[in-house]
């Protein structure tokens, strides 16, 4: 009888487990691929340039489409620039885009507003 209850009640559990709440960072401080992509896409939607500095260091994600979105969301933040950088290249290659990319940064640094 113990045992056909446990039974039971795993069985009444299973459906709920996916629905618990999401915990820790959103957006682009996830870790999560499925939360960082909507993210990149409303940057670049939005040109939101504060933001520049985490998309940059999404170049060098493990995610490919990671790296798909955030050079799109740099391209229109920037205007137009891609630096060379490939989404799909190894990350040797990468790696003079995404430096010029932290140049780019450096130039382009956000001034605190006045009062």
């Amino acid at each position: 009888m113990a045992l056909r209850f446990a039974i039971i009640l795993g069985l009444l559990a299973m459906p709920s487990a996916g629905c618990i709440a999401r915990t820790g960072p959103r957006g682009l401080a996830s870790d999560d691929s499925a939360e960082k992509i909507p993210a990149l896409k409303r940057a670049g939607e939005t040109r939101d340039a504060a933001l520049a500095p985490q998309i940059v260091k999404e170049l060098s994600n493990d995610d490919p489409a990671v790296r798909f979105y955030a050079i799109q969301a740099l391209e229109r933040i920037s205007g137009g620039e891609t630096y060379d950088y490939r989404f799909y290249d190894s990350p040797e290659d990468q790696q003079p885009a995404i430096d010029r990319w932290k140049q780019w940064l450096a130039e382009h640094k956000q001034k605190p507003k006045q009062k």
